[in-house]
């Protein structure tokens, strides 16, 4: 080290109370010699690529309680938790925890990037999302639940299962060394598939529709994925069958590339094992699940690590109006995220204990009211699965510990859900919800028209189907 950048060595003083004895004319004041600091680095950032650095998180998410102090416990323990029953009022809410704590990852350092892959650093960023608890003024009483805020991933939830199922593809070599990705999206999926595309080297084109917002449109094409748009659905399947159709006539052209298939790819549920886990570490254990169903992979995937540890773990999907997923007929619909207009094979139908359809004004209603209210919330997925799961704590016994995946955040809603004009046009706004929804005897009893609730949920294929599952 040249001479200008040496550091003596420095000596500090401090008191030290914790000697029961005193040397003499120490006056209780020892010196410690402190070694240098560390000279930090002035290299400049890498010329391509990203550093991804992943720390500990302690997160205080406790609803506040009289007679405690503003960060958590009355009487915490060293670590900041709560030793156990408090003093002044009952015990913290996650098995005596104050936080939610969420796992370290290996740094990815600045001086590593010549030797660190993106195969190795972007993966790093997705997972380990918070918990974040929601209660009043969004739910009735103190009876809240916990939002999954999976926003917090780059390109939302489906950034799990498109770097798996690219992962496992390329293991089992179904897909080659630089080949083409080619899958239809309505939007999520294909952030997760750019992200896969540039961690593992390949070329990522997405089929949609005109339903895709503007801002989506110029994100997936900003992380270099190819896009095109059918411009008319199909009579049987609507515009996810004539995207599914314009995929294959693109792996006709095109003999070395490769379709994920999130509909029906077992890859798509097994993704989600990790994030179960997450669960279980945050909360200890959990009484409810809530959670949207589109291909049907996150909540096909959670729910059956859920249940080898809770076996009475209560599943709850939440659906769109309009969607065929649980037997209802396919209509035209205005959300995208969720629901679906073919019967994907991932959906788990015997996981679900019930299944509610929410309608469009009431998913907007409940995502701005989430957005004024708690400042946690997002798109339509999110705003279906908030409204269900506060129905969900206000009917359910007090201490039930209830979570709801929300699979995104609000950034690509800026043109729909929070644009008043389109809401207007759509007349989204000014329709309240009811408080409690409608209940039908069967998925397939009539056709529904807003919120509405089934506890008899069946694969609509029929019981062959059921078995093929």
């Amino acid at each position: 080290m040249p001479p200008e950048g040496r550091r003596r060595a420095s000596t500090v003083k401090v008191t030290d109370r914790s000697r029961r004895t005193r040397r003499p004319n120490s006056g209780g004041v020892r010196s410690i010699t402190r070694p240098p600091l560390p000279r930090r680095s002035l290299a400049p950032p890498p010329r391509h690529g990203l550093w991804v650095t992943r720390v500990d998180v302690r997160l205080d998410v406790r609803p506040r309680r009289v007679g405690h102090s503003s960060i958590g416990c009355a009487s915490p323990g060293r670590d900041g938790t709560c030793p156990g029953p408090c003093p002044s009022a009952p015990p913290c809410a996650l098995r005596g925890s104050n936080f939610v704590t969420l796992p370290a990852l290996t740094p990815v350092r600045p001086d590593d990037e010549p030797r660190t892959s993106p195969t190795l650093r972007l993966p790093l960023v997705v997972g380990n999302t918070p918990l974040v608890r929601i209660d009043r003024p969004f739910t009735a009483d103190d009876r809240g639940f916990w939002a999954k805020l999976e926003g917090f991933n780059p390109g939302g939830i489906k950034d799990r299962p498109a770097l798996h199922m690219i992962r496992r593809a390329r293991e089992r070599g179904d897909l080659a060394d630089g080949a083409r990705i080619v899958e239809s999206t309505s939007g999520t999926l294909g952030l997760g598939l750019a992200l896969a595309g540039i961690a593992y080297g390949h070329p990522v084109t997405l089929v949609s529709d005109p339903g895709m917002e503007p801002l989506m449109q110029r994100m997936l094409r900003a992380y270099g994925a190819e896009l095109h748009t059918v411009d008319q659905p199909c009579r049987e399947g609507g515009w996810q069958e004539a995207r599914r159709r314009a995929v294959r006539h693109i792996l006709a052209g095109d003999p070395s590339a490769y379709c994920p298939d999130q509909y029906h790819n077992p890859d798509n549920v097994a993704s989600y094992a990790p994030m179960a886990h997450e669960l279980l570490e945050q909360t200890g254990g959990l009484d409810v699940l809530v959670c949207s169903v589109g291909t049907g992979g996150h909540s096909a995937g959670l729910s059956a690590v859920l249940r080898e540890h809770q076996p009475h773990l209560r599943v709850v999907g939440v659906d769109a109006v309009g969607s065929t997923i649980f037997g209802q007929p396919a209509r035209p619909r205005l959300m995208r995220g969720l629901g679906s207009s073919i019967l994907p094979r991932n959906v788990a139908y015997p996981m679900f204990d019930e299944v509610h359809w929410v309608a469009p004004a009431e998913a907007v209603w409940a995502c701005r009211r989430l957005a004024a209210t708690t400042y946690a919330s997002g798109g339509w997925s999110v705003g279906a699965v908030g409204l269900v799961s506060s129905w969900v704590a206000r009917t359910s016994a007090p201490g039930t510990r209830i979570v709801a995946v929300f699979p995104d955040g609000p950034q690509r809603y800026f043109d729909t859900v929070y644009n008043d004009e389109f809401c207007r046009t759509n007349e989204l706004l000014d329709a309240d919800p009811r408080p409690d929804p409608d209940l039908i005897e069967h998925t397939s009893h009539r056709e529904v028209t807003r919120w509405t609730r089934c506890t008899t949920v069946t694969d609509p294929a029929g019981p062959a189907a059921a078995r093929r599952r």
